[in-house]
């Protein structure tokens, strides 16, 4: 761990080019949660082809690419990164959110969509999370085995801010059938869903879910 930490100190000195634009780089790559695509890295950390070239070179042992999307596989590295650059949560929020904003411009799919709105939320970006997570076609995208516990959990934190998910995803419904005029079939599976999640999120339930949510049995 020294060692690597001395490797560090002296990649990162004022001897390199711009080290600021690798230090910017090894922090995304620290907070992404699916992993960034190059074209995403290089927006979002104004990161040039040859220093690109040069970082994977030497560290190469330190990352993973997989399906395109990259990463810090090394726990140790990037344990360092966090404890020397990202200590600082209002600068590892402004990261976060920077990351968020540079996601926008990208080509939308699942993957980005996951990524967006968990930097939205460790950014602490609740409204702006919480507009992202009511929209219906993303509701739709994020209620699947695989995303619903983080959906529960943004919503859980969302509660605490004073959102209801029941009234967001109301309005939302009733903005969506007045935008596209969804069949009766269409609207009945998307109020299915919801319903059906938050069956399952009054499992989270905690002392700010209202006294709707579980009447008392008569």
């Amino acid at each position: 761990m020294n060692d690597l930490n001395d490797f560090l100190l002296d990649f990162f000195s004022d001897k390199i080019t711009k080290p600021e634009i690798f230090r910017s780089v090894f922090s995304l790559l620290t907070i992404t949660q699916k992993g960034l695509t190059t074209a995403e890295i290089f927006l979002a950390s104004k990161i040039t082809q040859p220093e690109w070239n040069k970082l994977v070179a030497v560290f190469k042992t330190f990352l993973m690419k997989y399906k395109n999307y990259w990463k810090i596989n090394n726990e140790p590295f990037k344990k360092i990164i966090f404890a020397r650059y990202l200590a600082h949560q209002p600068h590892r929020n402004k990261l976060h959110l920077e990351l968020a904003e540079v996601l926008q411009k990208t080509p939308n799919s699942v993957r980005k969509l996951e990524e967006q709105t968990y930097h939205l939320f460790c950014g602490e970006a609740y409204f702006k999370l919480k507009e992202a997570i009511s929209n219906i076609e993303n509701f739709l995208l994020l209620f699947n085995p695989n995303n619903k516990y983080e959906l529960c959990r943004y919503w859980e934190k969302l509660e605490q801010k004073g959102f209801d998910p029941a009234c967001e995803y109301n309005k939302a419904v009733e903005s969506f059938i007045m935008h596209y005029k969804p069949t009766s079939d269409d609207t009945f599976s998307i109020i299915l869903q919801i319903s059906r999640f938050l069956k399952e999120f009054s499992d989270f339930e905690t002392e700010l879910t209202p006294d709707f949510r579980h009447p008392l049995i008569k």
